[in-house]
């Protein structure tokens, strides 16, 4: 793993070292503090983003799809400087997966980085990210997405990330 620093891309290949300096570029424009953050090589990526695939069923997709359960799930619109009310810190670090994964590998942080940079990692990534504990008994996803020329920020969360 490396630290959050972007002089360290760790084993990434070179698409994946300019697409994580591309995503930390992207980050400093946020002001998002990445140094409390580490880094994932690509290949540890790949082998948590597997077994997530094996174990949850989503091989047979090709891709790791967040399903929401059927109930339990908070589903909302994120608001500038607003943190949600149903959005509860979480004890375990979390991994966040952002469009470029495969390259840039996965982050794993503290839920209170998140929680604290909703809208900018969301931007950061131009598409929104999915942040999960290591066992999925947590999701949150959040999305960017245009709306009558305005961006908004759909968000999913389920499991430990929801104040019950």
């Amino acid at each position: 793993m490396t630290s959050g620093s972007s002089d360290e891309a760790g084993a990434l290949s070179k698409e994946g070292s300019r697409n994580r300096s591309v995503l930390l570029r992207a980050m400093a424009r946020e002001q998002i503090d990445i140094d409390t953050v580490t880094w994932l090589s690509a290949a540890e990526s790949e082998a948590v983003v597997s077994r997530w695939k094996k174990e949850f069923g989503a091989e047979r997709y090709g891709a790791l799809v967040a399903v929401a359960p059927e109930s339990g799930s908070v589903r909302d619109t994120l608001l500038p400087g607003v943190l949600p009310s149903w959005l509860t810190p979480v004890t375990e670090p979390v991994f966040v997966l952002f469009q470029e994964y495969k390259t840039v590998g996965l982050m794993t942080c503290e839920s209170s980085f998140v929680a604290a940079n909703l809208i900018p990692l969301a931007r950061a990534d131009g598409n929104g990210f999915v942040a999960a504990t290591r066992d999925w008994t947590g999701v949150l996803i959040v999305d960017l997405e245009e709306e009558d020329s305005e961006v908004v920020f759909p968000t999913e969360a389920w499991g430990v990330f929801v104040r019950r």
